[in-house]
């Protein structure tokens, strides 16, 4: 088993420390920085360059996720350094209301000289816990972009900060179609063995994990008793049954399931010989039933409870042991990510907003569809960063003509994909109709730049 050297701000003549940053509201971002940062460490790409993550977090950021025990920010950060990677934390001038771009704007305008003092104060002190080291920071002072050693890097570091959507850049890299297929799997168990901790098997979370299999255990086989005799054997599909955005303010219809694509799932998988069990994420304590597994939220408990992010890994290594599961299904969210990370057959859906087709302007199409320009803009990037990862899941889009706009959000995922990975496939890419030979498609936040889809 691989274990991590202890980092040191001393550093090797021509090393240089590049930043991963990692905005506090991005909580599904925790698992591909956590496996790129992982990977890198254990199996550097460059040896002259070592990562740290840069936890970029306002100072009057919402006390919902700074709270011990249910903010998220606290579990990102305890996550990481329990692994063993170099985290540091920044404390960014109040701001009012703040989006991820807005930290990463933030994150490059921190200097090198101030980047070389949360180094030295928090790395070498090792700070137990999130808490402890927020009450001793003072928010940094951010500086012109065009001040030296903010941009090109200094002596020691290499600047700015390398954008959050990278890590998924770097992770993907260990997993090239071109390298071999030993090599990958080696990558891929480093991943299922480094993502969990390194957990005991005496430690409580470990414990707590096993309780929770023995749960999954339980409702399969109620599952199977349902389905009746002729699926007394069948395999199981869980369902990432997200809806988290429903209480948000900016609502992402792609990251959010509905009972009608739960209901399609299920159908399409019992025409396969499968059941399917529910995985709540988000739904209120009160909806959730009693053939759920409440992995991450809690029956009659309080809503958004943050478990300790060494469980949710360790659980879905542990799943991957488990043959009567078939995978998992569910739309582009990290809560699915670390799953297919530790290595679960998993399908991952997305909404394929493709800007413009054939020189047609697709992105007029979604405006009837009350999807602003925006949203179109923010979600391509987020579209392109899933397909990268096709070597660790299978992908899917949502069926476009089944977005209810008075709703919100959709009813149906592609059909021919999902049957394709129902029935075994893997490594699955979204279907485009052959019609539709050339995509070009508009790259934000870099600039208007154009990929072709052949």
């Amino acid at each position: 088993m691989h274990r991590l050297a202890r980092f040191s701000t001393r550093v090797p003549n021509g090393v240089k420390t590049a930043f991963l940053s990692l905005p506090g509201i991005c909580t599904g971002d925790i698992w591909h920085t956590a496996a790129a940062h992982l990977l890198w460490t254990l199996e550097p790409r460059d040896p002259k360059v070592q990562f740290v993550t840069l936890l970029t977090v306002p100072e009057d950021a919402s006390q919902s996720i700074l709270e011990p025990g249910v903010g998220r920010v606290p579990a990102m950060y305890e996550y990481l350094t329990n692994l063993g990677l170099p985290c540091v934390v920044a404390k960014l001038p109040a701001a009012g209301p703040v989006d991820e771009e807005d930290c990463e704007q933030a994150a490059a305008m921190i200097g090198a000289d101030q980047l070389d003092q949360l180094l030295t104060n928090q790395v070498n002190q090792r700070f137990p816990c999130f808490h402890t080291l927020w009450q001793s920071l003072s928010p940094v002072q951010l500086v012109s972009s065009t001040t030296k050693g903010v941009v090109g890097g200094s002596r020691n570091h290499l600047l700015p900060p390398v954008h959050h959507y990278a890590a998924t850049t770097v992770l993907a890299s260990y997993f090239r179609e071109d390298m071999p297929l030993h090599v990958r799997k080696a990558r891929g168990d480093l991943l299922r063995n480094g993502l969990p901790g390194n957990l005991s098997r005496d430690d409580p979370i470990f414990l707590e994990v096993m309780q929770k299999v023995q749960q999954l255990r339980s409702l399969i086989c109620r599952a199977r008793s349902s389905a009746g005799s002729s699926l007394e054997q069948a395999r199981v599909v869980l369902f990432i049954y997200r809806l988290v955005g429903r209480s948000q303010r900016n609502m992402n219809p792609h990251q959010d399931a509905s009972r009608d694509i739960f209901d399609q799932v299920r159908q399409a998988a019992l025409r396969r010989g499968l059941v399917t069990i529910r995985v709540p994420h988000g739904v209120p304590a009160g909806e959730i039933q009693d053939d759920d597994l409440d992995l991450f939220d809690v029956r009659g408990g309080p809503d958004g409870v943050i478990k300790d992010k060494r469980f949710v890994a360790c659980f879905w290594a542990q799943v991957c042991d488990m043959p009567e599961v078939f995978g998992a299904v569910g739309s582009r969210t990290g809560s699915l990510d670390i799953a297919a990370f530790v290595g679960l057959n998993c399908l991952e859906w997305d909404e394929p907003l493709l800007l413009e087709i054939e020189g047609k302007e697709y992105g007029a199409a979604w405006d009837s569809l009350r999807l602003s320009r925006q949203h179109l803009e923010k979600q391509v990037p987020q579209h392109l960063r899933l397909l990268t990862q096709s070597h660790l899941m299978s992908i899917t889009v949502l069926a476009q003509a089944s977005f209810d706009s008075l709703a919100g959000r959709y009813t149906r995922i592609d059909e021919e994909n999902l049957d394709s990975w129902l029935a075994g496939g893997s490594n699955l890419m979204p279907h485009i109709p052959s019609d539709e030979k050339t995509v070009k498609i508009l790259v934000y936040p870099f600039g208007r730049q154009c990929a072709n889809h052949q």
